[in-house]
């Protein structure tokens, strides 16, 4: 899980190990499985230890890359995936989009030393249920997990606050796209894309089997429709809008 400064998960981890090995009991066979994504691999086994203490949890892979978390969800049961933010072969959200996309009704539950607004927000699109700092202490990852199979979410209270503004800010932004898609034309569409692979106007009127006079026309209505002045402005907001 990347670096860890003064990482209160690994060291509450390794103290309650230590004293809790001695009263270790088997993971009963109804027990929820967990997978521990890290690309530190002595911190993965040592959490993974820890959690097996829980009544309940058995953890049957730690894995330090994407491709050995994708191969474990593929072959093995698992239930909830904890994956650190930061993987050498992808970032973890992305990650945590691949499996639930592998497997819907798996939980996910993100581990970072820090969190942005914008991440906080991929994160929640991606499907994940809970984000858990570093600093946080075992007992609230636990708690986490334990929230993430009651199909409960954990994120801290300012970075969900402000990933919600993000959220909403996106939704309206996809609103005022489909509100400006709406407005041009099938036809319109394809010139703008014509426009967007750098044809020039003689250039969109052989391909799409028009008349310059026509894709002028055109043009011109794109133009008026998206209330910009230019082919490039009106390429660059097609663009931003996933029109083109």
């Amino acid at each position: 899980m990347g670096e860890y400064g003064v990482g209160r998960i690994q060291e509450s981890a390794d103290e309650r190990l230590s004293a809790d090995l001695s009263t270790k009991r088997l993971a009963p066979v109804s027990s929820v499985r967990l997978m521990v994504i890290d690309d530190h691999l002595a911190f993965g086994e040592a959490l993974a230890e820890r959690l097996r203490l829980e009544p309940g949890f058995d953890v049957p892979s730690v894995v330090t890359t994407a491709e050995a978390a994708r191969r474990e969800v593929v072959s093995r049961d698992i239930d909830v995936a904890l994956t650190d933010v930061n993987l050498p072969d992808l970032d973890g959200i992305t990650l945590a989009k691949e499996l639930r996309t592998l497997r819907p009704d798996l939980c996910v539950v993100m581990v970072a030393a820090s969190g942005e607004a914008e991440q906080v927000a991929e994160a929640i699109r991606a499907g994940a249920t809970a984000w858990v700092s570093k600093d946080s202490s075992i007992d609230q990852l636990i708690d986490a997990v334990r929230a993430a199979l009651r199909n409960e979410t954990r994120f801290p209270g300012r970075l969900l606050t402000d990933a919600l503004t993000v959220l909403l800010s996106s939704e309206r932004e996809r609103v005022a796209a489909e509100e400006t898609l709406s407005k041009l034309t099938a036809r319109e569409i394809e010139v703008l894309a014509c426009m967007a692979d750098g044809l020039g106007r003689a250039e969109i009127a052989e391909r799409l089997y028009l008349s310059p006079n026509t894709v002028r026309t055109h043009m011109q209505s794109i133009l008026g429709k998206l209330g910009v002045h230019s082919s490039l402005a009106a390429v660059a907001l097609g663009r931003r809008l996933k029109i083109c």
